[in-house]
């Protein structure tokens, strides 16, 4: 605000309240010996100009004196580096300050203070327009979480479960792919792997807690930990056999089912067939031939 209004010879300087006769003189209330214009008071007077000379030589001299403050300010514009520019608003407005300072209260900061000050001030907002700009900039699109295949091979088990608390109902969902993402079964029981003779399976959920307790060494003490004990003896009859948690939206397609089943939309599927309910989120995750 302080540089629009200087530019366009809005501030009340003595020349100015002069002309609108709401003084008796236009002299500069510093220096008493000139008219006083905006560039007068900001850069042509001796106390400008001992504030000036505690700074940049660049600034210093890319500057002639008796120069309206637009002029002023386009030449610096035009010759100096924009932290050069940001200084030169800085400074020219604690000039201000402290002529009004001076005429009103009587006190006259030391030049070498002023520009002490105004480099602060640009440190300052140079930090706070950097972090601003930072976050402005769009964030980072987060990566996309998707299903991915097991090592060839092996064999991977999604599965979960969706429960309906008022209806007292549950669906369970496992979808069975291996290596190359073929859809091999959907059935409701990890010992499906152990009866089809899949004795290399990762079984993939979105349930921590479950993951963590299969995982643990410990007996689980839970209310459900009779069943988590069954897990891990029927795993035991596996060669190759881990438990592994995944997001939600990698856990797609064992979701659907399972809220298919909760919802008797699906019953037991026999395997190589998709069921209707997860058959678009398999075809955007897997590659299959043409049917």
């Amino acid at each position: 605000m302080f540089l629009w209004r200087a530019c366009h010879n809005l501030l009340p300087t003595k020349a100015n309240l002069f002309r609108r006769g709401i003084c008796d003189n236009n002299l500069c209330p510093i220096c008493q010996r000139e008219e006083e214009t905006v560039g007068h008071a900001c850069w042509d007077c001796p106390a400008a100009n001992d504030v000036w000379g505690e700074g940049s030589i660049k600034l210093q001299k890319c500057v002639s004196g008796g120069r309206e403050f637009m002029e002023i300010f386009q030449m610096v514009k035009n010759r100096c580096e924009m932290a050069e520019v940001e200084l030169f608003a800085i400074t020219a407005r604690r000039i201000w300050i402290r002529r009004n300072e001076y005429i009103h209260e009587g006190s006259f900061t030391h030049p070498s203070h002023i520009m002490r000050e105004a480099n602060n001030a640009l440190a300052y907002f140079q930090k706070i327009n950097d972090k601003t700009v930072q976050q402005g900039r769009p964030a980072p699109k987060p990566e996309r979480i998707k299903w991915q295949p097991p090592p060839q091979g092996r064999v991977k088990i999604n599965w979960d479960a969706a429960v309906d608390g008022n209806n007292k109902s549950i669906g369970l969902g496992i979808i069975a792919r291996n290596d190359k993402g073929w859809f091999l079964a959907a059935l409701y029981a990890v010992t499906f792997c152990r009866e089809e003779g899949y004795r290399s399976t990762i079984f993939e959920g979105d349930a921590l807690q479950v993951v963590n307790d299969v995982n643990s060494t410990n007996q689980c003490q839970s209310m459900h930990g009779h069943l988590i004990e069954d897990i891990k003896v029927a795993l035991q009859a596996l060669n190759q056999a881990c438990f592994t948690h995944a997001k939600r939206e990698a856990n797609a397609a064992a979701h659907a089912l399972a809220v298919g089943a909760r919802n008797h939309v699906i019953d037991t599927m026999r395997w190589s067939s998709i069921p209707s309910c997860i058959y678009g989120i398999v075809r955007r995750e897997e590659s299959f031939p043409s049917s």
